[in-house]
Order: C-alpha cells, then structure tokens, then sequence
C-alpha cells in the first residue's frame, strides 16, 4: 500500500504549474480543457487560460505528503500545509532581491542572503539608520540590517518601500526628508511588508517593469498592488514643500517588532517641521486652490476623489454626484493621494478656512501657515 501511494505522489510530482513550473501541490488546482496544462494555487490569482478546476486530483492529494520544492529540504508535508511551509523553509530560495541594480541572477538560500549581499554587493548594503542621497527621478535598491533582519528598501521615483526578508516581522519605520534648505519633512510609524515573497514583492514588480508570467504584478496584466505597503514621495508634492530640487537626504530608522520605546506604533502620521522655514511662506495663493472642492467650495481633506480625467472633488459632494462638475466625465472611486498628503503635510482643515480666505485675499502677498503640532517633530 505504501508503495502503491509512493507511486501515486511520484507520478504528482511529474506535473508542474505552467505559470509558476513548480509541483502543483498547492491548492486550487487548474487544469486545461485538453488536460495538458495544470496551474497550482500559488498561481491562483493570475488569469490565463488553464482556468477548470481539479477536484478530483485536489482530493487524491489530501491523502498524501509531498516533498518540498526546495532540494535540501527532507521534510514532507501533508497536503493543504505546502505553501505555509515553503514561506518559512530553512532552506528557501529565492533569485538575488536586487537584481534590478545589477543583473545578479544568483539563486540564493534565505541563510546565506545577508553574506551574498555582502560578498557581491557590499555598495548596497547597509546597517542600522540609514542616511541617503537621492537625486530626483532615479531608483535605488539596499538591503539594511537592523537587529540581524534583514530588509529590502526600493527608492522609487514616486515611492519609497521597505519588505522584511523574514516572514512575520511586524515593523515601521520612519522616514525623514530632508533638502539643501528648510524644511525637513517626517513620515511617523510607515508600515513594513512583511515577509518578502519573490512572486509578490519583486523588485521590478514594485517598480512596475516587471514582465515574468508568473508574477501577479507583472506588467503583463496590469494589476494594481493594493496590499503593498509603501510612502508616496510624488515629487509634485515635494515640490511644494521643497521648492525645486535635484536631490533630497533620506532618513530612514526601522523599528523591529512594532514598538517604539516600549509603546505601541500609533496609526500612520505626517508632518514636517516648518518653524524656521520660509520655503512655504513664499508660495504663492495659487496653492490654496488646489484644495478647493469646485462644488462646495470647502477645502478639501482625505479622502479627496477625482474623476476620470483628474480633476478633484471631496468626499461629500462626491456622494450627491454622479459626474464631474467640471467636465463631465464619470467620478469612480479613484483617490488623490498626493492631493490628500499634502493636505494632511499643510494641515488643511476647514476648522480655519475663513482664515485662510482671509488671507488669500487680493491684499495678501503671502500664503498664510497653520500652526504645526511640535509633537509630531521631535
């Protein structure tokens, strides 16, 4: 009988995932209309033609064990248990996560990571707090160790994003942008994804030139990442803090284990530190429009919606309508992000906002700051 079951999982084992070309030992099981091609679970949310289910071979495989697909590894695991497994197996592999840099296509045990990265990257690899220069419209890729985890940060052109390399590592981090001049501007407790998954947290994935088949946020099927955790740092609403810029300091602390001093991480806060500034007085009134609602006229908070061609419109009015006011076309569910952090960076609240028409007035030559919660700046 054993025997006879051995047989059974050997011969399992001889079909292979068309997206992904590991075991189809992952459940829900595809199967082509010819009975050719297999898609494991693993592969479950990538569309493509091998799309009926296998019940009958999802069955069979609930009374079997199946090795995992990491060859060093001798465990074998029962059914329904594989994936779990293969996310925190010692042996795991995984191709070199900044291959985007330089083209290193080693494959690497999850172990070794840290020595790799040092051995062949070592330009890339930092400890501790880590303070960087990045020029405006280019991309980066480090991997910092902080109390021995290490993590995967990619400096986008439009965001800033850091992977835990080890699964369930609960972590924030702060981040503080700093230019030539005042002011600095600090991102509080930004959430870290936890544990990298080559499938999901690719690195060219994250930068949106991905073209695997098997990865679901490759460019191949345009889907939008909505569980990938990251900081907008959309350099129109840098601008507007900053001025015009070529490079911009980062400073970036992570905080191992989702507590600061003890204390538990507070919800995702924004502010910046414009005491001595005159960066933002000398804006001009113009600014201010930006939050203006064309229905209400109230200034605008997150959320802040658009429509399909762009233009914005509060959360309110954005209930009472159907299309746009201004052009006509249809209003979704389309958010403005950059639109909705600079608003929170302002501290833009209708609280005041006969003040601010006051001195947006035609007599008034300069934009008017609300006061910053020091707080939030130490």
């Amino acid at each position: 009988m054993m025997d006879s079951l051995k047989d059974v999982v050997d011969e399992m084992l001889k079909i292979t995932c068309v997206l992904c070309n590991k075991y189809v030992t992952v459940p829900p099981i595809y199967v082509s209309e010819d009975g050719r091609k297999y898609r494991c679970g693993r592969c479950k949310d990538i569309k493509c033609e091998v799309n009926n289910r296998c019940l009958l071979y999802e069955n069979i495989g609930k009374f079997l064990k199946f090795p995992c697909i990491y060859k060093k590894c001798t465990e074998l695991i029962s059914w329904g248990e594989v994936e779990g497994h293969e996310k925190m197996c010692a042996y795991r592999t995984m191709t070199c996560p900044i291959y985007y840099n330089n083209n290193c296509r080693k494959q690497i045990e999850s172990e070794n990571l840290v020595s790799h990265i040092k051995a062949e990257h070592i330009l890339l690899y930092r400890e501790g707090t880590l303070t960087i220069t990045q020029t405006k419209g280019k991309r980066k890729v480090i991997v910092l160790v902080e109390q021995g985890i290490p993590f995967l940060i990619f400096l986008g052109k439009q965001k800033l994003s850091i992977t835990s390399m080890k699964p369930n590592i609960c972590s924030t981090y702060d981040l503080k942008l700093n230019g030539p001049l005042s002011p600095s501007l600090l991102y509080e407790h930004q959430k870290i994804n936890e544990g990298y998954d080559e499938l999901i947290n690719c690195i060219e994935c994250i930068a949106e030139k991905c073209q695997r088949k098997y990865h679901l946020y490759s460019t191949l099927y345009g889907n939008e990442n909505e569980k990938l955790q990251y900081t907008s740092v959309n350099s129109v609403v840098l601008e507007n803090i900053f001025g015009y810029y070529s490079e911009l300091t980062y400073t970036i602390n992570i905080f191992v284990g989702g507590k600061i001093d003890g204390k538990e991480v507070r919800d995702v806060a924004v502010s910046t530190d414009v005491m001595n500034s005159t960066q933002l007085a000398i804006q001009n009134n113009d600014v201010w429009k930006n939050f203006e609602c064309p229905v209400c006229i109230e200034y605008m908070t997150s959320p802040i919606f658009t429509c399909q061609a762009g233009h914005p419109i509060c959360n309110s009015c954005k209930s009472k309508l159907s299309t746009c006011p201004t052009c006509q076309s249809a209003i979704g569910s389309s958010r403005n992000f950059p639109l909705e952090n600079l608003a929170e960076i302002l501290k833009v609240s209708n609280s005041y906002r006969k003040d601010m028409r006051c001195n947006n007035s035609e007599d008034s030559k300069e934009m008017s700051i609300p006061d910053v919660d020091s707080s939030k700046t130490d």
